[in-house]
């Protein structure tokens, strides 16, 4: 079963700040706090990372308690941890995971072992305006092995694409940078 979660999200025509929707352009020197948050709202962040420079393009992300760490490949890195494009397809697998087991339990389902494989690729096309553009594509393959009807691994299947952290990269998510 193939999912495609998003498509023609056009890099060429958004603001340079949407470093979520293009990983590769978001520089990190030095410290940078990244937080999910409403502006509108007074609640405190949803979620909140830490991400330190450290060596060459390898960094130190600290998230709830947790520490990993995130480089490039060589030669532009060490290859010492997974890149930032690795880890949003593994939030992307994770958060669809976990969003149909959880949904499946509610409903007294079995799905048996759920496996995610998330894949990008990045193809030229052409924009309205004729102009060549790079739009990101990202599918997802779900296997659950579980004894479901047709209807249920359907259900499940829709789910997977609605949860929160593929929300959040089909959504309206605004991306503020400030210096500090």
């Amino acid at each position: 079963m193939a999912i495609s979660l998003w498509t023609g999200l056009h890099q060429a025509n958004l603001p340079s700040s949407s470093a979520i929707l293009a990983p590769s352009r978001l520089a990190v020197s030095g410290y940078a706090v990244i937080t999910s948050h409403c502006r509108r709202s007074p609640m405190p962040p949803l979620h909140a990372a830490i991400v330190r420079s450290t060596v060459k393009q390898q960094l130190t992300v600290t998230t709830r308690g947790h520490t990993l760490v995130v480089d490039e490949p060589p030669p532009a890195g060490g290859g010492a941890g997974p890149t930032p494009q690795d880890l949003l397809m593994a939030a992307i697998g994770g958060c669809a995971a976990i969003t149909i087991r959880l949904y499946a339990e509610r409903h007294g389902w079995d799905p048996g072992e759920v496996t995610v494989e998330v894949s990008h690729e990045r193809t030229p096309e052409r924009a309205r305006d004729g102009a060549q553009v790079l739009v990101d594509h990202i599918t997802e393959r779900v296997t659950m092995t579980g004894d479901l009807t047709d209807e249920q691994r359907e259900r499940l299947r829709d789910i997977a694409g609605r949860c929160p952290v593929a929300r959040m990269v089909k959504g309206a998510t605004h991306l503020h940078t400030e210096l500090t």
